[in-house]
């Protein structure tokens, strides 16, 4: 086994090419984009990597520089009370075959310092003077006699120990030590630091004995060195906080959701609290449990827990472990979930056919979005956020031979002129600015007749190419219409309609088209295709889908909200 190698030159178990790989000290990681330096070699061969490294270990200490006067900067200014300084690396907590690694790696550097000349003159002697010639009752002492070299050294690491000197009081053995932690980007706590300094003067004392052996021409093994201190990867990465996690989820993410980062990130920050610590190494799969049924005791419904705080940590452990930054991902194997209370009412309700009359007729009565938007949601049963997006190229047309196609059934841009085919939305994500919830989302959906008739198209033949049908709607806090648009949505509703329900909201539109298709017998896979739901069958993954005509007939029987109230009315005059 080799002992002699340069610090940061190790070689790639899958290539076989030798690499040069440093990891910032703990205190310089928060000044450091990466989480190391890392250079190919691009050779194979040990020698020629040991020579190319050389410009990379120069490249390296220049940055190491620049991050260390960020740091004194950083300091200075947090001093004056002008600036905060980077938080601390959270300890680590290191099984002892790693503190043993550790070691090993603090003796190999100083084995590597002196591989050319194992006695360098005058610092392989200077400590000597110091030392008694011999042992404590006049045999010949264990750390050698003055004439040979690193004897001082040994005296010194040896008879601190025995006099109980703590390892951790030695300047030598510290310095060891630190570089050792800060080569790995580590930090511990005062019990598993005290350990390892205990370990590095052992490992020190046993590179200088290699030394002596190495001068006095005796040849040695470096068995016995290898067996204490054996080489290696630490086991250990540097600890990861459990509110980092969010940005490796980000990191997984082609286009991560700036919304879902902060709710992500939220969730996260409130496990962290709950368990009273931010190390995600530490994290077991019963503390998501436990952390669960405390948010449930806080009145929490069951899907605000489940599907914000339960699906928020879970992704952001996954997406660390695939990253691997964690070793194993502890919550994989949950599968707990908050059961929602039957004893509390719904937290959404579909509006009933006298709210929809009202709605509507409130409508009629306003200009722009707020005039379009219930209408469309009603007959539709969209989201809010997909409609309050749409373009003027998405009303579109399809004659009747492309609207029995299956899938999607392309058109071309809807425009004045009334035709034989089908009007319907094109809900996309295509555009600047557009989003949808996921895969599913993204439809065609026929136009009920009683939104033609109210003039929509006539509406959207007035809008210029490219641009919003409701412009007038304002974009909310992360760039989406939608939120913009439920916000305008709600005032009205609430002030100008006097419907003040807080289960009844714009989503409630879609609540009552799902009842309104049932009651007209369609099936549940039309029901999806319609509102954009998953298909929840494996068949319903297979093919095109459903086409255009199919949707159309199906919604054509969803009934007027006006003719709804009449009907009812009719049944019960005949009672």
């Amino acid at each position: 086994m080799a002992v002699f190698r340069l610090v940061g030159l190790r070689k790639n178990k899958r290539t076989g090419i030798w690499e040069y790989r440093r990891v910032p000290p703990a205190h310089l990681r928060p000044y450091f984009e990466k989480q190391e330096f890392k250079r190919s070699t691009g050779t194979a061969d040990k020698r020629e990597a040991e020579r190319r490294v050389l410009s990379f270990i120069a490249q390296w200490k220049a940055i190491e520089e620049e991050l260390e006067a960020k740091h004194r900067a950083t300091v200075e200014a947090a001093a004056r009370g002008d600036a905060i300084a980077p938080a601390l690396v959270t300890p680590s907590e290191l099984p002892n075959e790693t503190l043993r690694t550790l070691a090993g790696e603090a003796g190999r550097a100083l084995l590597a310092k002196h591989a050319a000349n194992p006695a360098p003159d005058p610092e392989a002697t200077a400590n000597n003077r110091s030392m008694p010639p011999v042992g404590p009752r006049g045999e010949p002492a264990a750390w050698g006699s003055p004439t040979d070299p690193w004897a001082g050294h040994r005296f010194i690491l040896l008879s601190a120990k025995r006099f109980g000197v703590p390892a951790s009081a030695q300047g030598i053995v510290t310095d060891a030590a630190k570089a050792a932690l800060d080569a790995r980007g580590l930090s511990l706590a005062r019990p598993q630091w005290e350990a390892l300094c205990y370990l590095v003067r052992e490992a020190l004392d046993g590179a200088y004995a290699i030394l002596q052996s190495r001068h006095r021409g005796e040849g040695w093994s470096g068995r016995g060195f290898a067996e204490r201190f054996p080489e290696g990867e630490p086991t250990a990465a540097p600890s990861v906080s459990i509110t980092g996690l969010i940005d490796h989820w980000r990191a997984a993410k082609e286009k991560p959701n700036q919304k879902t980062y902060d709710r992500y990130g939220r969730a996260l920050a409130m496990f962290a609290s709950f368990l009273g610590h931010d190390d995600a190494a530490r994290v077991q799969p019963g503390d998501l449990q436990r952390w669960l049924v405390s948010l449930k005791a806080k009145d929490l419904d069951a899907k605000t827990i489940n599907e914000g705080y339960r699906a928020g940590v879970k992704a952001c452990f996954a997406a660390a472990a695939e990253a691997g930054v964690l070793r194993v991902d502890p919550l994989a194997g949950v599968k707990f979930r908050i059961k929602a209370d039957a004893s509390k009412p719904v937290s959404r309700l579909p509006y009933s056919d006298d709210d929809a009359v009202r709605l509507l007729a409130s409508a009629r009565e306003q200009q722009g979005a707020l005039r379009w938007l219930p209408l469309v949601l009603a007959y539709t049963g969209a989201r809010i956020g997909e409609i309050a997006q749409l373009r003027r190229e998405d009303v579109r047309f399809a004659t009747p031979e492309q609207a029995r196609k299956g899938g999607d059934a392309g058109g071309i841009v809807a425009d004045a002129k009334r035709r034989e085919g089908i009007y319907f939305l094109r809900l996309t994500n295509e555009g600047e600015g557009q989003t949808l919830k996921n895969l599913s989302s993204r439809r065609e959906v026929p136009l009920h007749s009683a939104i033609i008739e109210a003039g929509f198209l006539d509406f959207v033949a007035k809008v210029g190419a490219g641009d919003y049908l409701f412009p007038e709607v304002t974009a909310g806090k992360y760039g989406n219409k939608g939120d913009g648009a439920s916000r305008d949505y709600r005032k009205w509703a609430r002030t100008t309609v006097g419907i003040t329900d807080p289960r009844l909201t714009a989503h409630s539109w879609r609540h009552r088209i799902e009842d309104q298709l049932r009651d007209v017998g369609a099936p549940e896979d039309v029901r999806d295709a319609l509102t954009g739901h998953a298909s929840k069958s494996m068949g319903g993954r297979y093919g095109r889908g459903h086409s255009l005509a199919n949707k159309a007939e199906w919604l054509a029987k969803v009934p007027r909200p006006r003719e709804a109230v009449e009907a009812r009315a009719r049944a019960h005059r005949h009672r």
